[in-house]
């Protein structure tokens, strides 16, 4: 189960828990409960004790979101989670780039990242390593100071968005170019919010064309 995957079971969850919470009609609560159940076993192991007491959990018509999170933290081991990234693979992903400024590594939970971004506050730069076509890439841009709220490029949803704009070769030797797009200015909260990479990869065709 990819990190995004898991968000999408986790607001499945959520919404059944709502559901039980509200005590709605018991027709509508089957409803959820099936959306539930398909999801898991859409991301899920099959014939997994982690998956066939999870199954169980929801069955639970007083599930808070208390126990419904900590069930759902039962699955941390079904989660594919980002490749390993050291300050080595980052200084071959960015060799252009004099003092790098790496991410918060005690603050990073690599287990539940569709890809991994941070700012460099001083120089107004955004780094994203990402998987593009089964590699690893990196891609670094300039993000613009001014913030405001609307629809970010990579987790399509509505957000504290900035400009991301990266230079980039075009087919002509010696010819560059520069694309960028609005994207998260927290990349934490745009991994939390993804529950697809299709955005994602088109903002890398965008910034990294291969």
């Amino acid at each position: 189960m990819k990190p995004f995957e898991f968000t999408v079971l986790k607001n499945g969850v959520a919404r059944l828990v709502a559901g039980y919470s509200a005590n709605l009609d018991p027709v509508i609560l089957d409803v959820l409960k099936a959306d539930a159940i398909d999801l898991e076993k859409t991301f899920l192991i099959a014939d997994d004790a982690l998956t066939t007491n999870f199954i169980f959990e929801l069955t639970n018509r007083r599930l808070t979101v208390e126990q419904a999170t900590a069930a759902l933290t039962t699955l941390r081991p079904q989660v594919t989670g980002f490749p390993s990234v050291t300050p080595a693979t980052l200084a071959t992903l960015f060799k252009k780039s004099h003092h790098l400024v790496e991410p918060d590594w005690q603050r990073l939970d690599l287990k539940m990242l569709t890809y991994l971004g941070w700012n460099d506050i001083a120089t107004h730069q955004k780094f994203i390593v990402a998987v593009q076509a089964d590699r690893l890439v990196g891609v670094r841009g300039t993000l613009s100071a001014g913030i405001h709220n609307g629809v970010c490029a990579i987790c399509q949803t509505m957000s504290r968005v900035s400009m991301f704009t990266a230079t980039t070769a075009t087919n002509h030797v010696g010819n560059y170019r520069t694309n960028g797009n609005y994207i998260c200015r927290d990349s934490g909260q745009c991994n939390r919010q993804l529950t697809s990479d299709e955005g994602l990869q088109a903002f890398l065709e965008t910034v990294h064309p291969q």
